[in-house]
């Protein structure tokens, strides 16, 4: 995979995690950990590996190891792509402070009270809980500042987090669904190693990124891997991502 190709994949599809400007990121539980990732678009199957560091300060880090070398750093403010092999660095700013990319955010929404994705004006149409399954379903009106309806989200939990978030329009129809599982204890968190994620798309093939996770630790604010995956020598050269 190129490295234009990787990065367009990465930031083409719209996240969920768009519908609501956070403002901040959300507080997790700082961890690392080695990282699969398959991305599925119907014609093709491209996989990445590397590691995986969520920093205290909120900032994650991505070392990618296959195919390419490259790591990439989301910060509150901005996004930075080091390509270490070819000394570059590109560096964007998101259009909303604290969203992510949409193959990024699947890695945060896991640990999120589904409720604080939508706007406040959006409205609970319906809720049930299965005592067979300990889990309780959500399905919400997402409504904009306007008083609009920008479609409906699903929202299935367990005792130890989100099982699934489906993102809906109107009338029913799947547009995205987030599926978490095989949660691991981390300190007060349950860290999903599991993630798969359906991006549908009118009139192209649906796009599934399938990410796994193993050998999760804690990130320790001094840990020297977490912090030298986010720096770069100083006299690298720095050119424009269009976000």
């Amino acid at each position: 995979m190129t490295p234009s190709l990787f990065l367009g994949l990465l930031l083409s599809i719209p996240s969920l995690a768009s519908l609501k400007a956070l403002g901040t990121r959300p507080k997790v539980v700082p961890f690392r950990a080695l990282f699969q990732l398959a991305i599925d678009d119907g014609h093709t199957i491209d996989r990445s590996s590397g590691k995986l560091y969520v920093r205290p300060d909120g900032s994650l880090c991505l070392a990618v190891e296959q195919p390419i070398h490259q790591r990439l750093v989301f910060g509150r403010q901005e996004l930075d792509i080091y390509y270490p092999d070819d000394h570059v660095l590109m560096r964007g700013r998101p259009k909303k402070v604290g969203t992510l990319p949409p193959m990024i955010d699947a890695l945060i929404l896991g640990f999120l009270d589904p409720g604080s994705l939508v706007a406040p004006l959006s409205k609970v149409l319906d809720q049930k809980r299965d005592d067979a399954t300990h889990t309780l379903t959500t399905r919400w009106s997402l409504e904009g500042p306007d008083g609009k309806s920008r479609g409906q989200l699903l929202a299935v939990e367990a005792r130890d987090g989100v099982e699934r978030l489906d993102l809906m329009t109107d009338d029913g129809r799947l547009m995205g669904r987030y599926d978490f599982g095989q949660r691991q204890p981390l300190g007060r968190a349950e860290v999903p190693t599991r993630i798969d994620v359906l991006h549908r798309r009118p009139g192209v093939h649906d796009r599934t990124d399938h990410w796994s996770l193993s050998g999760l630790a804690p990130e320790a604010q001094d840990e020297a891997d977490g912090i030298s995956c986010s720096q770069h020598p100083a006299d690298t050269p720095v050119k424009d991502l269009p976000l």
